[in-house]
């Protein structure tokens, strides 16, 4: 037998940043994300297509070694041994999407099924952060959780809850192919706030009431308020030093194409943006800006959690 499991990567809607300081933000799944398959093996290991990486959970290699020091704890605690996990990814790699999350989740669910197991879900998040913690230092641990739960989710500090929207919507995503150092980024945003912090407050107290008005908007349908609430956001952001010509460009293309609203998503410094269209021909918006950016695409939020089955070998 063959075990899969699937876990969705993830955007940041609004609050980036400003979230680390004690504000709110707004996560949401992604309908793409990165399957892991579980099966016997004399050997436990672990494959990355999309890293081009392999190696003995025991023995990782460097770009492995936060999920092999999640899957050797579980396998560990519960003395199992003998599994191969494969990992696949629809999502970009190192882009601020979630991907070293989504593959903690779904590699966990995956090896426990394989030996007849289950997590529930403070089990799952808690192995799931060992990956996390060697990954990002100091993680809000909202990519984990919405690996585990997917859905829109309303996060401040420790304080997680679901938002239903009105109907799910259509989120462009377009990624500039750099990577970034996010422990960097947020120390370039903690600088900014040690120089100017009557205007950092200012931005803050603002980001805080948008984010609060998204919630009843995306509620009753308003999209218009979450497509200018991101407007804002990435000025912001912008100017605290963390966009990019790159990111930049990506937003002004966006924007000409016909998405209301265009930021970017995650640390910045790199990774990708979104964009969000208000009207109903969003296709067409998607189209202008593939011309130019190819590697672009269109995902349903908010999406499910992880999910599982199996197949024979």
């Amino acid at each position: 037998m063959r075990f899969h499991a699937r876990a969705p990567g993830k955007v940041i809607l609004l609050g980036e940043h400003f979230v680390v300081h004690g504000n709110p933000a707004l996560s949401a799944a992604l309908d793409r994300g990165v399957e892991a398959v579980a099966e016997e093996s004399n050997e436990d290991i672990v494959i990355s297509r999309a890293l081009g990486a392999e190696c003995p959970i025991a023995r990782p290699t460097p770009s492995l070694t936060p999920l092999c020091l999640s899957l050797r704890q579980l396998l560990g605690d519960r003395s199992w041994n003998g599994v191969k996990v494969i990992l696949e990814t629809a999502i970009p790699v190192s882009a601020g999407l979630g991907s070293s999350a989504a593959s903690a989740v779904a590699a966990l669910v995956a090896v426990a099924a394989r030996f007849g197991g289950h997590l529930n879900g403070d089990e799952l998040y808690e192995y799931a952060m060992v990956s996390e913690r060697a990954v990002h230092g100091n993680p809000s641990g909202v990519d984990v959780y919405v690996a585990i739960n997917g859905g829109l989710v309303y996060f401040k500090g420790k304080k997680r809850r679901q938002v239903v929207p009105y109907k799910r919507f259509p989120i462009m995503v377009s990624c500039t192919g750099i990577e970034r150092n996010t422990g960097e980024l947020i120390a370039r945003v903690a600088e900014f706030r040690r120089k100017a912090p009557d205007l950092f407050r200012t931005w803050a107290t603002s980001s805080e009431r948008l984010v609060e008005d998204c919630v009843k908007a995306l509620e009753e349908g308003r999209m218009d308020v979450v497509a200018e609430s991101m407007n804002f956001h990435q000025q912001a952001l912008k100017a605290m030093g963390v966009s990019t010509p790159e990111l930049d460009a990506l937003v002004r293309e966006a924007r000409g194409a016909g998405f209301a609203g265009a930021k970017l998503t995650g640390a910045g410094g790199g990774g990708c943006i979104i964009g969000l269209h208000t009207g109903a021909d969003y296709q067409a918006a998607l189209d202008a800006f593939r011309a130019k950016r190819p590697n672009s695409f269109l995902s349903y939020v908010p999406s499910e959690g992880v999910s599982s089955w199996s197949t024979q070998s």
